[in-house]
């Protein structure tokens, strides 16, 4: 009990001592990165409910946004910037019954790295830097888009979300 509230301890300082100006190096951001990208797709997994299909194709616009990351200068929206492409690149690449599919994951998987830069502004002020992040944020996305559907981060993340639509439905 004691060595469990000593580690705890450790952990609660380690996060206030980031939260108050650690500079985190490359390896960890990318560690965190990677996290994120796995918790975002998880969460559009667990909200869509995408088929195998649907997957290949949310993958292939994961590896389109990873290969031209370091198109994006500084600071900017990734969202912003890349949608023009992706959509350019999903009208000339894409099958019809997939399009709206890929420009979904796409702007979730975009939405995701901007928020993430939200999260550490500090990481986006170096394009080179962001862009690696970025990698590191879709091999997240990816990892996730190759998981089971009975693999227990999409179960908990299916689970959370049938939570939150009857918790919806019983303040109705």
């Amino acid at each position: 009990m004691r060595k469990s509230l000593v580690i705890c301890a450790s952990a609660v300082l380690a996060a206030a001592a980031c939260f108050t100006g650690c500079k985190l190096n490359e390896s960890q951001i990318s560690a965190i990165a990677n996290q994120a990208g796995i918790a975002s797709v998880a969460l559009w997994i667990g909200v869509d409910n995408p088929s195998s299909d649907q997957k290949v194709v949310a993958t292939e616009m994961v590896n389109v946004i990873k290969e031209n990351a370091s198109t994006v200068v500084a600071g900017a929206s990734y969202y912003e910037v890349m949608s023009p492409m992706i959509n350019t690149y999903i009208d000339s690449n894409v099958n019809e019954q997939y399009k709206l599919i890929a420009r979904l994951a796409g702007g979730w998987v975009l939405n995701g790295v901007d928020m993430f830069f939200v999260m550490y502004p500090t990481y986006s002020t170096n394009a080179t830097a962001s862009a690696k992040i970025v990698g590191s944020f879709c091999d997240g996305a990816i990892i996730a888009l190759a998981m089971a559907s009975d693999d227990p981060i999409i179960k908990a993340a299916s689970r959370g979300m049938a939570d939150s639509a009857k918790a919806r439905k019983a303040l109705q």
